[in-house]
């Protein structure tokens, strides 16, 4: 009972995290805000407030904010003049741009402060002692130059290398090239030739050396800093595991790298309870990213695809018909449900295997 409390006020948070986005920006562009949503299924609370009528569904797995003329006519409610400056329609294209992408801007938001705040909390990873390589990668660049554990690296290309980070900046900086390494073993000076080799899933240059990190308590810029770097690295993680499903690499009901339906996420939020608190907020920082990448992917019915038909109203002047963009995101959206469907079995016959 506990384990799906915390799951549907996870859940609940980032839909509502997604969707309050996109009724800020309607609200300050001036567009009128018909409907404000959280949770699908049927609706458990809903409260009239002037103009907006607030619902609360009973399935934490979605939401809307509905303004008016977003939609094809047959869905209009003409409660505005066709030409009311407050219809959706007859916004720019550039607030109705902003208007559309704030759900994701706003999941992105929430991933760096959530991030941030665990930083703030367990400290800054931050290198211990000085220069010496505690270890290095099985088959790396440098083990194979001869640099072994123990080994303190003073000097790159005649440069000296003073922190950890000039390290880093040096191999950088060669863009693949071959570096002269000084290093410091048992008292002597030796020097060894090594090339690094580009890394796909760190995406950056690699010597295959490690060095022993600590936690230390940094303030608030550096956490902040280091919330947007883990929330840009994840986002180039996801973006390669959405490329290898689309092209095939990865099956959509692979257990390690497929998609991951509601049952399989509260499984994993449950794991996650068992660990602590802090290991939930580093989760809602991830499914946070999660979230707001998969609405801005171009995909019929989400947020990407409207975005891809505000482009083309800006390329050829005028809007594409309402009935048939409306039409695409149904079948889109139907789509969506069956490949919800299919995950959903996946995540059960796992859970049951």
């Amino acid at each position: 009972m506990q384990t799906a409390i915390i799951a549907i006020l996870v859940l609940g948070f980032l839909v509502f995290v997604h969707e309050f986005g996109h009724f800020a920006a309607a609200k300050l562009s001036g567009m009128r805000v018909e409907e404000f949503s959280i949770g699908m299924g049927p609706t458990i609370y809903s409260v009239q407030k002037k103009e907006t009528k607030y619902n609360l569904g009973a399935l934490p797995i979605g939401g809307y904010v509905r303004v008016t003329g977003e939609y094809a006519q047959e869905f209009d409610d003409g409660v505005l003049d066709v030409d009311d400056e407050r219809r959706y329609q007859n916004r720019p294209i550039w607030q109705r741009f902003i208007f559309v992408s704030a759900g994701s801007l706003m999941n992105f938001l929430t991933a760096i402060v959530l991030f941030s705040a665990i930083f703030w909390y367990i400290g800054i990873p931050t290198p211990l002692g000085d220069n010496t390589v505690s270890a290095v990668v099985e088959g790396g660049a440098a083990q194979q130059a001869g640099i072994i554990a123990g080994d303190k690296i003073i000097a790159i290309n005649g440069e000296t290398t003073s922190t950890w980070e000039d390290i880093t900046h040096r191999i950088e900086e060669s863009q693949g090239q071959t570096l002269y390494a000084m290093i410091e073993r048992n008292g002597e000076q030796l020097t060894f030739q090594v090339t690094p080799v580009y890394n796909e899933t760190e995406r950056r240059l690699l010597l295959g050396i490690q060095q022993d990190m600590v936690m230390k308590q940094g303030d608030l810029l550096q956490s902040v800093r280091y919330g947007v770097k883990e929330t840009y690295e994840i986002t180039l993680l996801l973006i390669d595991a959405v490329g290898n499903l689309i092209t095939g690499q990865v099956a959509v009901t692979d257990d390690e790298e497929g998609l991951m339906g509601p049952v399989g996420i509260f499984q994993t939020i449950d794991t996650t309870a068992k660990a602590g608190a802090i290991y939930v907020v580093n989760l809602m920082a991830l499914l946070s990213v999660n979230l707001g990448l998969l609405n801005i992917l171009p995909i019929p019915a989400l947020d990407g695809s409207k975005l891809v038909f505000l482009a083309i109203e800006g390329l050829r002047g005028k809007p594409v018909d309402p009935s048939k963009e409306n039409f695409v995101h149904f079948i889109g959206f139907a789509l969506l449900m069956l490949l919800m469907i299919v995950v959903t079995y996946k995540d059960i016959l796992r859970l049951f295997s």
